[in-house]
Formats: C-alpha cells, sequence, structure tokens
C-alpha cells in the first residue's frame, strides 16, 4: 500500500552546498561535499591549496553498518495519508535533504577539512606563521 504526504505548506529560507529540497517520492538520494576551508589571519595563497587528496580525511573509506542478524518486516498502513500543516526550515547545508515523501535509498557524504593558519607573536624584527591543524 502506497501512502500519500500530504503538507499545508513549507518554507525554506536557504538552501546551499549539495543539498535538496525535494517534494515526492524518489528511488535514490546520493549527494557529497567535499570542504577543504583554509582561513588565514595574513590573506597569502600558494596556489596548490585544493588538492583535496593530500589530506587523509578525503581518501580514508567511510564505515557502512553491516547487518548480521536476518531482517522480517511487516507493515500496514491503516491511514494512507499523512498530514503535516506548516513546515518552517530555515537552513538546508552540506549533503543534507528535507523531503516530503519516500526515498528507498539513501547515502549522503559530507567531509570538511578547516585549517586555520594564525600568525604568532615573536621577538621584534621577526614574524612567523604557525599552522595549527583544528581537525
Amino acid at each position: 500500500m502506497v501512502r500519500t504526504s500530504e503538507v499545508t505548506g513549507i518554507d525554506v529560507d536557504s538552501i546551499a552546498i549539495s543539498s535538496t529540497l525535494f517534494i515526492g517520492d524518489m528511488l535514490e538520494f546520493k549527494p557529497k561535499s567535499n570542504v577543504l576551508a583554509v582561513q588565514r589571519q595574513v590573506a597569502e595563497f600558494w596556489g596548490e591549496e585544493g588538492d583535496l587528496e593530500a589530506f587523509p580525511i578525503f581518501r580514508r573509506p567511510i564505515p557502512q553498518p553491516v547487518i548480521y542478524e536476518p531482517l522480517e518486516l511487516t507493515i500496514h498502513h491503516s491511514v494512507p495519508v499523512i498530514k503535516v500543516g506548516f513546515v518552517k526550515v530555515f537552513g538546508i547545508s552540506t549533503s543534507a535533504l528535507v523531503q516530503v515523501g519516500s526515498t528507498a535509498h539513501i547515502n549522503l557524504e559530507n567531509r570538511t577539512k578547516h585549517i586555520r593558519q594564525l600568525v604568532t607573536s615573536a621577538p621584534p624584527a621577526q614574524t612567523s606563521v604557525e599552522i595549527k591543524d583544528l581537525s
């Protein structure tokens, strides 16, 4: 038995970075977002900052849950319509989904690497840049 989703209204302020607002049913949803954020106290660009493969977080396999026990499921929808009033969403970001409907398979991925490079205090007549990796 198929169920119908009925929503009176939906208001979304912002959708960003590989995210989706979807009305209806879908078979598969697979957004992906790789983010490298470099914040520097001194704006200096070296030209090789965009190589995601240089960081292990972007190369590591994502662990997947393994279900060992057999699963039996019986569903009975006594009411064929899901009714919702008004939905207010302030923001959908970074490989997220807001959906009215159903999805058979979802595989979401977001890997974010933040790097902050701050100028450290040094003795007079010498300035150094310290690179901090705050993963």
